[in-house]
């Protein structure tokens, strides 16, 4: 109490819940009470979990501690169409398809009208990479084809292209879709990482690069009998055709690089 003797005396400190006061009057020997009651329904404090980035659509949100005077409520400021909080009523509980980027939740303790709230932003930077689909090229270089990310997947962040497998070069790493050269012979596997605040996701993308060259050496022939000199075809296979002769040209072995060839035709 302020000041006893004040008929109109301020009051602090007041516990949760009731307060009773006598207020004396006292003339010589004579006196009268009357007692004074004040219900204080101030919620106690509490403390809601710090803001925090999740890389997912499902979190939980937590405040401590529970009210010991009235009741508690999660409600929803800002979050998506289908964003839920699983028990509204609970002091710990899990929220279920945030939207990317801001959600926030507001807990509110209500103890017989009077109000006391605190709040907490989760921002889902979740991120989705796709590298797009596997490739088989007959040449050195070629384009990638993974889609838009922001196109596709809002929100997505920033993203970059690294090489896991063989020697080749991006020409560009931020673009989606940049052109790759110097492809290694086989397999050529690119990686395709996307990253938002701490949040990140990769895919990869085979290139398989079955580029071929043939090469022979024309030769001269005193009689109707030669022998091929093709190169070695590797890992690959080839073959000898006849173009054009005056004769019948027979090949010994067509799907050898060093075959012998009978029945020349003159010129």
């Amino acid at each position: 109490v302020t000041d006893a003797t004040l008929f109109n005396s301020g009051v602090t400190n007041l516990v949760q819940g009731q307060n009773r006061f006598i207020w004396r009057i006292i003339n010589g020997n004579c006196s009268a009470d009357d007692e004074v009651e004040i219900v204080n329904n101030e919620p106690s404090d509490f403390t809601v979990e710090a803001d925090k980035e999740v890389c997912d659509p499902t979190s939980s949100i937590s405040v401590n501690p529970a009210p010991p005077f009235g009741s508690g409520l999660w409600d929803i400021l800002a979050g998506g169409a289908f964003t839920t909080v699983s028990d509204p009523t609970a002091i710990s509980t899990a929220v279920t398809d945030l939207q990317p980027g801001s959600n926030i939740f507001r807990w509110t303790v209500d103890n017989l009208g009077c109000l006391k709230e605190g709040q907490i932003e989760i921002t889902n930077n979740m991120v989705i990479s796709e590298a797009g689909p596997a490739q088989s090229v007959c040449a050195d270089s070629t384009d990638l084809l993974a889609p838009d990310p922001n196109l596709n997947f809002p929100f997505q962040g920033t993203g970059s292209w690294s090489v896991v497998t063989g020697a080749a070069n991006v020409v560009d790493v931020s673009v989606f879709d940049s052109r790759v050269i110097n492809l290694d012979p086989g397999l050529n596997t690119f990686r395709w990482t996307m990253i938002l605040g701490s949040c990140t996701d990769t895919d990869d993308a085979d290139v398989t690069n079955n580029a071929v060259s043939a090469n022979a050496s024309d030769q001269t022939s005193c009689d109707n009998t030669a022998t091929f000199d093709g190169n070695n075809p590797g890992s690959a296979s080839g073959l000898w055709t006849v173009v054009g002769s005056s004769g019948t040209p027979n090949i010994t072995d067509n799907t050898l690089n060093i075959s012998t060839v009978t029945n020349l035709g003159q010129g």
